[in-house]
Parts: structure tokens; sequence; C-alpha cells
């Protein structure tokens, strides 16, 4: 192609002298000629350089595409694949139809994807590039062109009950913490200027213990799939045993039975009496409706906790008991009695003025169910932290798994039975 382009540029630059040639000849007599030779010679040149450009950006837009299949050419997976047609049925009919495919054809089908994607290598190297290609592939479908693994992974998200972020955290350097309750009062009289003075009842402390408990996990991992995965398999494990301990624990601190584990406060019996404490004991109120509540609960509820507790107050439950409450309506007009554009505003949820947080393990909606607290919980529950995540990596018991022996020591329980409310709904 270049050089019949080259021929063409010659032959036009010949024309080109002879016109100038003529015209360089017959300068002295270009007065005489008439308008029309004149027009008629600039013409002819007009044209012949108008063929010069086209000819040349014709050259240029070769150039290009040559250019362009010289780097394919040298670029991996640049070119098609060239598959025998016997094969590319076979290859089709196991993608279509789910046919099993016999050894020629993984052979057929690797040696081409081995031939574009070694371009310019040896046939040794094609041949053994096409054997690893057969070889670690499923022998039932044959995947020789392997999938790019994204950056990112697709996480499974889980609801839990925040109960940190609410309640009292400390941390302990022994097995367990006793703190002193201070929940009874002296006794006292009116006397005359000579009475006799009575003796009065002395008040008494008592005394709570919260014992940390072990939370315990022990994957395995095999040594192979920590050396050679395409990502850190380590710190993934160890996010996720670190998530399982929190959702674990949050679930023990709302309803743990306090055996090996958190004690929930959700699982302590009612007061004898409503308005009458009682100490290893939470007020409950009954709703008054089977399985259901109304908005007059749920301010007798908020009245029920005494004034110095409600700054810090908070609403806990689930997700879909909050649902109901959006749902609740005024009798007479039949409006709904709290903004239901506040769900999507992102703004804090507040009910009756106090914050309302997602307890997943609190629980549902039901008959006898408690399903709605409100109180101040960094009062009326503590956490106590004896050590923190700790692991063990072990390589040797298990061969050729490694063990990672992941323990944390954690309790809880209610220590102020005045600073937490419960809504039972009605039997």
């Amino acid at each position: 192609m270049p050089d019949i382009i080259k021929e063409q540029l010659d032959s036009i630059a010949a024309g080109i002298k002879a016109v100038q040639d003529i015209a360089d000849r017959n300068a002295e007599r270009m007065d005489a000629l008439d308008a029309k030779q004149i027009d008629r010679i600039a013409d002819d040149v007009t044209k012949s350089m108008d063929e010069i450009a086209a000819i040349k950006a014709k050259q240029e837009a070769t150039e290009k595409l040559v250019t362009e299949l010289e780097k394919k050419a040298v670029r991996p997976n640049g070119g098609a694949i060239e598959i025998c047609s016997e094969s590319k049925a076979a290859f089709l009919g196991y993608l279509r139809r789910g046919r099993k495919m016999e050894g020629e054809v993984y052979t057929d089908i690797a040696r081409s994807i081995a031939s574009k994607t070694l371009l310019g290598a040896s046939e040794g190297d094609i041949e053994m590039f096409a054997k690893n290609l057969v070889v670690g592939n499923n022998e039932d479908g044959g995947y020789f062109i392997r999938p790019e693994v994204a950056n990112f992974m697709v996480e499974r998200i889980f609801e839990t009950s925040p109960m940190r972020q609410l309640a009292n955290v400390i941390t302990i350097s022994t097995e367990s913490v006793q703190i002193p309750i201070d929940d009874n009062e002296a006794e006292a009289e009116w006397v005359g200027e000579i009475d006799t003075r009575s003796e009065t009842d002395t008040p008494k402390i008592g005394l709570l213990e919260i014992h940390a408990h072990e939370l315990s996990a022990k994957p395995l991992v095999s040594q192979r799939m920590l050396d050679d995965p395409g990502f850190d398999v380590e710190s993934w494990l160890s996010g996720k045993v670190a998530d399982i301990f929190a959702r674990t624990e949050n679930t023990a601190f709302v309803i743990g039975n306090g055996s090996k584990q958190p004690r929930g406060f959700t699982t302590y019996d009612a007061w004898t009496t409503p308005g009458t404490y009682e100490r290893g004991k939470l007020e409950q109120r009954e709703s008054g409706s089977a399985g259901d509540f109304d908005s007059d609960n749920l301010i007798d509820l908020q009245t029920d906790l005494l004034e110095v507790y409600q700054p810090d107050a908070t609403w806990v439950m689930q997700r879909k008991t909050f649902t109901k409450v959006m749902q609740l309506k005024d009798l007479v007009d039949g409006n709904y009695l709290l903004n239901p554009s506040m769900l999507a505003q992102g703004a804090p949820l507040i009910l009756l003025g106090k914050p309302v947080r997602f307890f997943d393990d609190i629980p549902a909606v039901d008959t006898d169910a408690l399903a709605i607290a409100y109180g101040n919980f960094k009062v009326g529950y503590t956490i106590v932290d004896r050590i923190g995540i700790r692991v063990l990596r072990d390589p040797y018991t298990s061969k050729p798994f490694v063990k990672f022996y992941t323990t944390k020591r954690v309790g809880g329980d209610v220590t102020n039975y005045q600073a937490i409310k419960l809504l039972k709904l009605s039997a």
C-alpha cells in the first residue's frame, strides 16, 4: 500500500512540475492569454493540490491502522480465538445445555487460548500453558477463562442491640466486681419536747456482684488458605469473629439468663405492686390490650420514670415495633400522632421528646411480651470488661489447619432497679 501511494505522489509531482515549466516558458505571453485560459490553468493546479491532500490523508489513516494492528499483535488477549468448528459446537453445547465435553475439546480450546495469550511464544511454551489450563480446571466445565475477582466484598448486614452505646461500661482487673447498692432509707419520727425518742430503722446496704463471663470462638483455616488467597484471610476472619462477639454479647445484655453469660434487663420479675420499689426487680406496666398497645401506654410508661432519670432517658424497641408506634392515630380525625416524614429525613428518631434506639433482641410485639423499654440505661445497666478480644494462633494441634482460639471476658447486669421501665403487652 505505501509503494502505490508513493507512485501516485511522484506522478502528481511530475504533473505539477510540468505545469510550472509551461507557466515559466509562457510567462512573457501571459498578458496575451485571455481570462478563460488563465482560469483553466488555475483550476488544474487547484485540482492537483486537492488530490495530493486526499492521498496524504489516506496515507495517514493507513499508517494509523497499521500501527494499531501492530499494537494488538503484541498485546495479550488482543485477537480473536480460533477454535475448530467441532470444538466450538461442543463448547456451546456445554454452555447452553450442560452437555459434557470430551478431553480433545479441552485441548483444542486450551491451545487456542494459549496461542492468543502467548502471542509470539515458542511452541513448547504454548503447549505447556495449554496443559496447565486443561489440568487445572473442572472436568465437567472447563472454565478456561478465569473470572476477575472484585476488590470489594458484598457483606450481609446483621442488626443487633447497641447496648454499649447506652449502658455504663467499666473495665475490671479481676474475675468480678462488687457494687454496693444504697436503695434503703433511714426512719424518722416527730416528737414533742419531752417525749421519749424511739429507736428508728437503720438503712441497709445491698451488694451486687457482676462476673466476667467468657465468650469463645475457635475457627479453623488451612495453612494453604492463609498463604495463597488474594486477600488477607486472617484480618477478614478476625473481623467476622469480632462482629459475632459483639452481637452475641448484645443479645445477652437484653435477654441473657445470667448463667455463664450476662443477665439481660428483660429477664427480671416485675414489682409486686406498681409504683412500689423492690430490689432485684423492675417495674412493668401492663398495656391492657392483648398483644397490643396505644399512645396512652407510652405516656404512662414515660411518666413512671422518676424525673431525676429523665434527662438521659431513651426508648428501646424493635424496628417493627416502632412501625406500630408510627401507625398510631388520634381518635377524632384519624391523623397520625407522629409525622411519618421523620423516617425519610434521616434525623434522630424522637418519641415524646426522647430518642428511640432499635434493639433487635428485645421481644417483638406479641401477647405477654416485654416489647418496649424506657429508661436511663447509663444508670440502670452496667457492662464490665475483663479482657478484650484475645487470639491464640495454634498451627500445631490440627495440622494442616490453623486454629484461631479467640476469647473475650465480659459481664453485665442491672445496677439500678428504678432507672428502667418495661411495657408488657397483655396476654
